[in-house]
C-alpha cells in the first residue's frame, strides 16, 4: 500500500475502534514516521486530494491525530478554506466541488481544540478571513436555503463548532470582532432551533462580552423584521429549558445561557434590554440561583458532580448574581425587583452568601452586596416590594439564617434590610388597618369637614378630592378647577408605559409613607429652619424635601426649600407629556401659595431604575407647627445631617409598633 500520494485511500485500512494487531501497529508506525520525516510532502498531497480524502483526514484528526504531525492536518484544512476559493454564486453542493472540500475541512477544524498549541495562532489568524467567508457561504447554501431541516441543523452545528474552537484564543477575538458581518452571521446561527445551546451561548458570551451599543443593535437587526422580542424570547427560553431538564440540571448549559442573557442585557434603556426583562428574565435567573443552591449546598448532590460541573455551577451563581445586579436597576425596576423576590431571591441570598464569599471573585461579591445593601432597601418605598419581602422573610427560618447569611460578610446588610422592612411594614399595616375607616377632609376650605371616604362624594373629573355636599363642591370649584382639568387630561392621556411607573397601590403607599416620614422629620426640620432661615417666622412657605436614595437613612434625608421660589427638577425623559406635568406642577404651587396654611408641599426623591425620580405631593393641613418625635436610622445614628437627637432605633420601633425589642 502506498503511503504517499494516495490520501483518498490510506485511511481505509485504519479502524479506530477495533483492537489493533501487531501488523497493523507496524504499518501505522511506518506511516507516522513517513509523515514526520516529510510533513511538507504530506501537506502537498492533501492539497490535491478529493473531498472524500479530506473527510477521512478530518476523521483521523478527531479520533487519531497521533498518526501525523498537527501541522499536516491544520495546513491541509486551511488550504481548502481559503477565501479565494469561495464561489461567487450560491449553488447546491456537488460531489468533490470546492464547497464539499471546504465542508470536509470545516468538519476537521471544528472537531478538535485549536488553541492547545500556541504555534497554531499565526496560521489561524491568517486563515480567519477564509473561514468567515466560507461560514457565510455555508449558512446560505446549507442552512437558510435548505428544505431539509436535518441537514440545516447539522450544518449549523458544524459551523458553530468551528467558531467555538476559535473564540477560545484571546488573540483571535479582536480580529473576529472586527470582521464586518460577524454579528449578523453569528446571531442567525445562534437563533437557529438546532443550534447547540451550550456552544452558541458560550460564543455569545465570549465574542460579545464587551459588545458596543451598535453591535447589540446589529443582533436585533439580524432578526427578520427587526424584532428584539424574538432575541429575548430565545435567550430566556433556553435557560428555562435548561432548568427543566431531568433527572438533573446541566451546569455548563445553565451557566452559558445565563451569561448570554447577561451580555444581551448589558445596556440600560436599550430596546433589547427591555424585551429581555419583559420575558421575565429576572424571575427565571433567580429561579436558577435557587435550584443551583440546592445542588452546590447539598453534600449528596454536589458530591455526584464532576469537577467540571461543579466549576460550572460556581459560574452559574456568578452569572446569575451579575445579571441581577444590573437588571434590577433598569427602568421599571420595582417590577423586576418584585419578580426576583417572588422567585426566591432572599432565600438564594441567604443560602449562598457563604458560598459566594468563599468561591466567587471580588466583582461577583460586590454584585451580591449591591443587591442586598443598595437595590432592595431603595425599593422598599413600593408596597408591592414590601409585601413580597415580608412574605419571603417569614419563609426563611432561623437555621437557614444561622448556616447562611449570618456567617457571611453580608450579615449586617441583611439585618439592615430587616430593620427597614419593619419600618415600611408598620406604615403599610397602619394604612391597611385604616382601610374603610380612614377619614379625609372636604376639599372646601370653608367647610373642611372630616369624615370617612364613604360618607363623602368624590370629584368625578380628577377622582382625587372629596366633598361632603354639592354646595361645598361648588364653593371650592374656583380653586380646584385648573388642577382638576390637568389631572383629568393626565388620566385620559396615560399610556401603558407611563402607568408602569406606579401601580395604584404603590402610589397610595408612597403617599402614606411620605406623610408619615414628613411628620417624623418635622422636629429637626424646625430646628434647621431656625438655623438657616432665622427671619422666616412662619413655616407655611417651606417645602419639605425627602430623599430616599441615601441608604444611611431609611426614612430619607431631609432639606427645606422656599415654596415661593421653588423650581421643579427636570423630568429627565421619565414622562411622555412633560408639558402637561409641568403645567400641573405650576398649578399645584399656585394652590399652595393661595392658601399656604391649608397645605404642606412635599418633594420626594426615590429610586426608579438607575434614575432618581422626583414626585411632589400636597397634604392637608400644613403640619409645620406640629410636634412629632424624630426618627433615626437602624444604626442608632441621627436620621440625617440636620438632626440633633439621641433617639435609638429600638425606641422608635417601640413607639411605632408598640413592641419591645
Amino acid at each position: 500500500m502506498s503511503i504517499i500520494g494516495a490520501p483518498d485511500h490510506i485511511f481505509d485500512g485504519i479502524d479506530f475502534t477495533e483492537e489493533v494487531s501487531d501488523e497493523e501497529w507496524a504499518w501505522r508506525d511506518s506511516f507516522i514516521q513517513a509523515a514526520s520525516d516529510d510533513p511538507t510532502r504530506f501537506i502537498n498531497s492533501f492539497k490535491e486530494t478529493s473531498a472524500q480524502g479530506l473527510f477521512a483526514l478530518a476523521h483521523c484528526w478527531i479520533y487519531a491525530s497521533h498518526l501525523m504531525p498537527d501541522e499536516v492536518f491544520l495546513e491541509s484544512f486551511i488550504h481548502h478554506t481559503n477565501a479565494t476559493k469561495v464561489p461567487n454564486d450560491i449553488t447546491p453542493p456537488i460531489e468533490n466541488d470546492a464547497s464539499e472540500r471546504a465542508w470536509a475541512a470545516f468538519i476537521g477544524l471544528g472537531g478538535k481544540s485549536l488553541c492547545d498549541n500556541p504555534a497554531f495562532r499565526s496560521l489561524l489568524i491568517k486563515a480567519w478571513p477564509g473561514i468567515f467567508e466560507w461560514s457565510r457561504y455555508f449558512y446560505s447554501q446549507r442552512v437558510s436555503s435548505s428544505k431539509n431541516t436535518e441537514i440545516a441543523g447539522e450544518s449549523v452545528n458544524v459551523i458553530c463548532r468551528v467558531i467555538y474552537q476559535l473564540v477560545y484564543d484571546k488573540a483571535l477575538l479582536p480580529l473576529m470582532r472586527s470582521t464586518d458581518g460577524i454579528v449578523t452571521l453569528f446571531t442567525k446561527l445562534w437563533m437557529h432551533p438546532a443550534a447547540p445551546t451550550t456552544t452558541v451561548s458560550f460564543i455569545m458570551h465570549t465574542l460579545f462580552f464587551d459588545a458596543t451599543w451598535d453591535e447589540i443593535e446589529q443582533v436585533v437587526y439580524a432578526t427578520s423584521g427587526n424584532h428584539p422580542k424574538i432575541i429575548a424570547k430565545i435567550a430566556v427560553d433556553r435557560l428555562r429549558s435548561a432548568l427543566a431538564e431531568s433527572p438533573s440540571i446541566n451546569p455548563p448549559k445553565i451557566s452559558q445561557t445565563t451569561h448570554a442573557i447577561g451580555v444581551l442585557n448589558r445596556f440600560p434603556r436599550h430596546r433589547l434590554t427591555r424585551a429581555i426583562l419583559e420575558e421575565n428574565a429576572c424571575w427565571v435567573v433567580t429561579r436558577m440561583l435557587v435550584l443551583t443552591a440546592d445542588v452546590v449546598l447539598s453534600k449528596s448532590r454536589s458530591s455526584s458532580l464532576s469537577l467540571g460541573d461543579y466549576e460550572q455551577s460556581i459560574e452559574s451563581v456568578n452569572a446569575g448574581f451579575t445579571f441581577l445586579r444590573f437588571a434590577l436597576v433598569r427602568d421599571s425596576s420595582p417590577r423586576w425587583v418584585a419578580q426576583a423576590i417572588d422567585a426566591g431571591l432572599l432565600r438564594a441570598l441567604c443560602r449562598l452568601a457563604p458560598f459566594v464569599e468563599d468561591e466567587l471573585p471580588q466583582f461577583a461579591r460586590e454584585c451580591v452586596q449591591h443587591i442586598l445593601a443598595d437595590t432592595l432597601p431603595k425599593h422598599l418605598v413600593y408596597l408591592s416590594v414590601v409585601k413580597l419581602v415580608d412574605r419571603e422573610m417569614h419563609d426563611i427560618d432561623a437555621e437557614m439564617l444561622k448556616v447562611g447569611v449570618e456567617r457571611s460578610w453580608l450579615d449586617r446588610d441583611w439585618r439592615s434590610l430587616q430593620y427597614v422592612l419593619i419600618c415600611r411594614r408598620s406604615v403599610a399595616k397602619l394604612a391597611q388597618e385604616d382601610k374603610g375607616a380612614a377619614k379625609i377632609s372636604c376639599d372646601s376650605k370653608k367647610c373642611g369637614k372630616i369624615a370617612p371616604k364613604k360618607e363623602l362624594q368624590r370629584c368625578g373629573g380628577c377622582l382625587s378630592v372629596y366633598y361632603c355636599s354639592k354646595e361645598c363642591q361648588k364653593e371650592a370649584w374656583s380653586n380646584h378647577r385648573a388642577l382638576c382639568r390637568l389631572r383629568t387630561e393626565d388620566l385620559a392621556s396615560r399610556t401603558e408605559e407611563r402607568n408602569t411607573i406606579f401601580s395604584k397601590l404603590d402610589g397610595q403607599f408612597l403617599r402614606e409613607l411620605i406623610s408619615t416620614d414628613a411628620n417624623l422629620h418635622l422636629g429637626h426640620l424646625q430646628a434647621l429652619a431656625k438655623r438657616k432661615f432665622p427671619h422666616e417666622k412662619q413655616g407655611e412657605y417651606f417645602a419639605l424635601c425627602l430623599d430616599y436614595t441615601d441608604l444611611r437613612y431609611p426614612t430619607g434625608t431631609c432639606t427645606l426649600k422656599d415654596v415661593r421660589t421653588y423650581v421643579f427638577p427636570p423630568m429627565n425623559g421619565e414622562d411622555e407629556d412633560e408639558e402637561l406635568i409641568s403645567t400641573h406642577n405650576d398649578e399645584m404651587i399656585k394652590m399652595v401659595l393661595r392658601d399656604p396654611k391649608a397645605y404642606t408641599f412635599i418633594e420626594a426623591k426615590f429610586a426608579w431604575g438607575e434614575r432618581r425620580i422626583t414626585r411632589n405631593f400636597m397634604i392637608r393641613p400644613n403640619i409645620w407647627e406640629e410636634t412629632i418625635p424624630q426618627m433615626v436610622n437602624f444604626s442608632g445614628r441621627k436620621t440625617c445631617a440636620n438632626e440633633n437627637v439621641e433617639n435609638t432605633m429600638p425606641k422608635l420601633l417601640q413607639q411605632l409598633m408598640g413592641m419591645e425589642l
